[in-house]
């Protein structure tokens, strides 16, 4: 049996890889279970007999509300913890779920090439966390950071749940020319189950074999709702 703890209980990335291992992995007798990043409730949790630690908890971008400070508290400080945690107590492997957004703003489509230029508070906080978790991988712990772009799927929350809401209202939308790396949901789960199987260690940057126009995807979005 392989044991996986999840931080992060709402998390939608963590709850659909659950439904998808449940899903589709069944005969791979795998055990997630999920501990909440509020009120300090994974400090409660015993780390020790997992084999690998999944962080999905963090304040995500679109939240203007949001003040830097909790942003280093939440997707920085929170994150090099429960990675500290992860080795401390023998866990075989630490997963982290940074973003895109380490790229900054205007990277849609993500190559090899791509260097790392954070400009939000939300991307900033994801790297500086990357790095000092990086630090703590050795022969013993792997250390396994995952960037995926947009998410797209059943019940998604995020940029595609915006873009899906004005979709269903505007029928006018600029004709961008722009090539963005996009991730089906289930893939996304698949890429996770592979990492963790492997036992994979360094940075990941899955996506969909083929790259999206915003306009056309706007369009196909339209088009399945009857507009």
């Amino acid at each position: 049996m392989k044991r996986i703890l999840v931080i992060g209980k709402s998390s939608y990335i963590g709850n659909k890889f659950k439904e998808y291992i449940d899903e589709y992995k069944r005969t791979e007798n795998w055990m997630i279970d999920f501990a909440g990043a509020k009120n300090h409730e994974w400090k409660m949790i015993d780390f020790h007999g997992y084999d690998a630690v999944i962080h999905v908890a963090a304040l995500v971008h679109m939240n203007k509300k949001v003040k830097e400070n909790e942003y280093r508290e939440i997707n920085f400080e929170l994150a090099c913890e429960v990675a500290k945690k992860a080795k401390e107590s023998s866990v075989l492997q630490f997963v982290f779920l940074s973003t895109m957004a380490v790229y900054g703003d205007l990277a849609d489509r993500i190559t090899e090439a791509t260097k790392e230029e954070p400009t939000g508070d939300y991307g900033y906080y994801k790297y500086l966390a990357e790095q000092e978790i990086m630090k703590l991988s050795n022969e013993q712990f792997s250390v396994a950071i995952i960037r995926p772009p947009m998410v797209y799927g059943r019940e998604c929350k995020g940029n595609f749940t915006r873009l899906e809401k004005l979709a269903g209202i505007c029928p006018i939308f600029p004709d961008v020319e722009n090539q963005r790396s996009i991730i089906f949901i289930d893939n996304l789960c698949e890429y996770i189950y592979m990492v963790i199987s492997r036992k994979d260690s360094g940075i990941g940057c899955p996506h969909n074999i083929h790259t999206t126009k915003t306009t056309l995807l706007y369009a196909t979005i339209r088009s399945a709702k009857g507009k």
